[in-house]
């Protein structure tokens, strides 16, 4: 959801393999457009007498800034001058860009999301693959992703503040359009419909605090993999900036740590603005009923603070 909206057009380069991206390079465009801006990328170029690696490389030096979306493959590869050794052009577009000084945002599908088996590459340059997203691991913070509407969400979220820290980019504050709210809607239903596909989606939302935060109980705790005794959890509706409920359900917000103390910083009714990560757990539990003990799973739907943004 973006927040913010570019008064100028801003040259992004958008690396990518092809065919297994197109709908994901499909909804980045879509995000773009909303942020204007000026999209280069392979399917934009149009007939050039150029070699098809010139002619990226030269759309890439004119670029302010270089969108990686990485997925199952390792894509077409280039002979090198290490004849030896060759590289996909996703990595040689990757390798300039970083030459150049270009800021660099990276994305990485996850692996456990599945996709058709004739887009996992296989063989060597399956190798190749782990080793170059190794290297993007150590460079950089990089953000999974998982359906186009999830990479889509994180780069309305992660755009606005990069493109405001480039030089001479002016960025004003805008309301959520009955689209965001509908999509914020929509995406909020599909997780608390199916929260095992779309547990670890992330985005920036506007919350109201509906109840003290309190001490997550301890196999809870555990099973989000949180901080044991340094963990909260408050009630939070998600709402627009008139405060109006976007979400039928309030839902439960968890943070530990520093985020933790963001959260008890805020008192029951303040409209926050954060950063957060939608999770899922079963938590077994021995329940009795007239037959006698059971052990029962109750399943958690929830959302893990990430960054506490406005208070």
């Amino acid at each position: 959801m973006a927040s913010t909206r570019l008064k100028q057009h801003v040259p992004i380069f958008i690396s990518s393999t092809y065919e297994d991206m197109i709908p994901y390079r499909e909804e980045t465009q879509r995000v773009l457009n909303r942020l204007e801006h000026i999209i280069k990328g392979m399917e934009y170029f149009g007939s050039n007498p150029q070699k098809p690696l010139d002619t990226c490389m030269k759309e890439l030096k004119e670029s302010r800034l270089f969108i990686g979306i990485i997925g199952m493959r390792y894509g077409s590869v280039v002979e090198t001058e290490n004849i030896k050794e060759v590289k996909s052009y996703t990595q040689l577009e990757y390798e300039e860009a970083i030459k150049n000084g270009i800021p660099t945002l990276i994305y990485i599908m996850n692996e456990d999301h599945p996709i058709p088996p004739r887009f996992v590459e296989t063989g060597s340059h399956a190798e190749n693959l782990r080793k170059f997203k190794e290297d993007l691991k150590k460079r950089h913070t990089v953000s999974l992703f998982t359906t186009p509407q999830d990479l889509g969400m994180k780069l309305s979220n992660d755009l606005p503040n990069v493109l405001s820290e480039l030089d001479q980019i002016h960025v004003e504050k805008r309301v959520l359009t009955e689209s965001d709210k509908m999509e914020v809607a929509l995406m909020l239903k599909q997780f608390w419909r199916r929260p095992a596909k779309y547990n670890g989606y992330e985005c920036i939302l506007n919350l109201k605090i509906v109840t003290e935060p309190e001490g997550l109980l301890y196999s809870l705790a555990s099973a989000l993999d949180f901080t044991v005794g340094d963990s909260v959890v408050a009630t939070v509706a998600v709402v627009d900036e008139q405060e109006e409920q976007i979400f039928h359900s309030t839902l439960s917000l968890y943070a530990q740590e520093a985020e933790a103390d963001w959260l008890d910083s805020a008192n029951v009714g303040d409209i926050v603005r954060a950063k957060v990560r939608f999770s899922f757990a079963g938590v077994p539990a021995i329940k009795e009923h007239d037959a006698g003990k059971l052990l029962e799973t109750s399943n958690y739907r929830a959302l893990r603070l990430i960054e506490g943004i406005e208070s």
